[in-house]
């Protein structure tokens, strides 16, 4: 991702919307788009956790939850009540995934 991916961000972030949605992949190849983008994101926006990984304990440092709060989300102050993720962990998963989509 280029300039133009981290203007994009910018415009999200500078938006005249109250709190802007933004919707996030995880990997090591997105981790320096991240440090790009962690001065143009705004602590009030909801971040979206696209994907996660299933059968990794909760607390493993590898789930994408984890990558995504250590590579920006902490950074820039986005409180969990503002990161959304998919809840892998269900025992109901075809509800979980019901819920993250609403």
């Amino acid at each position: 991702m280029g300039g133009d991916g981290c203007g994009v961000v910018g415009r999200v972030a500078g938006s005249t919307r109250a709190r802007p949605r933004i919707a996030l992949a995880t990997g090591t190849t997105v981790e320096p788009v991240y440090h790009r983008l962690a001065p143009l994101l705004v602590a009030d926006a909801t971040i979206f956790l696209l994907d996660e990984y299933g059968g990794l304990p909760a607390d493993d440092p590898g789930r994408s939850a984890a990558m995504l709060r250590r590579g920006l989300l902490d950074r820039v102050g986005v409180s969990n009540g503002r990161f959304r993720c998919p809840d892998v962990d269900a025992i109901d998963l075809d509800g979980a995934c019901d819920s993250y989509e609403a």
